[in-house]
């Protein structure tokens, strides 16, 4: 198995290709030299993609997780390449496999080492495909390297969409903040 790791503003990324097995992501930090094993157990479900095609079985099963896709689990490392541009640099890996090119574009911008990311899906066969799910970038393998455990090492932000259409008559929505019990009312725009 083959790594490659890409570095930009102190952010490390290190993915691992495999002649039989989806391009897998084992490090996401801000962490110097972290080398997870990758044919540790952990790994099996570090794809750096998730793609779901309707009447694909899926090969894990987790209720209502989007891990173990199909064809995404036949997907293989083709190529990949570095540039720089404007906004930062770029990482474009592309993998083939179950009648699909998947191209996964990363993006550290600027000096914050934040990421941006988007998945591009070529259909390279002759039948249509119905596209159930395509992850952006799946991150099960952020957590792999460092020294600490996953509960000290790591910090989740979640982004909670509490936009309800408005009543029309009023002019204003009010929403509760969750976790505060405190509510927020701010006015609407109404779109005719």
């Amino acid at each position: 198995m083959k790594t490659h790791s890409f570095k930009a503003n102190g952010l490390h990324l290190l993915f691992a290709f495999a002649a039989d097995a989806p391009v897998k992501l084992l490090n996401f930090s801000f962490t110097k030299g972290a080398k997870p094993d990758p044919e540790s157990k952990l790994t099996k479900w570090s794809r750096l993609v998730e793609v779901q095609a309707n009447g694909r079985d899926w090969d894990d099963h987790h209720g209502n997780k989007y891990t173990g896709t199909n064809p995404a689990g036949e997907l293989r490392y083709k190529t990949h390449r570095e540039s720089k541009t404007p906004l930062g640099a770029n990482l474009e890996i592309v993998q083939e496999g179950g009648g699909l090119r998947v191209t996964s574009h990363l993006q550290v911008l600027g000096k914050f080492g934040a990421l941006r990311s988007w998945t591009e899906v070529v259909n390279t066969g002759k039948e249509p495909v119905l596209l159930e799910y395509v992850s952006t970038a799946a991150l099960p393998g952020a957590s792999l390297g460092g020294d600490s455990t996953w509960d000290r090492k790591m910090q989740l932000h979640l982004a909670d969409n509490t936009w309800r259409p408005a009543k029309p008559s009023s002019g204003r929505s009010s929403t509760t903040v969750p976790g505060t019990g405190k509510s927020v009312t701010s006015p609407t725009n109404s779109m005719s």
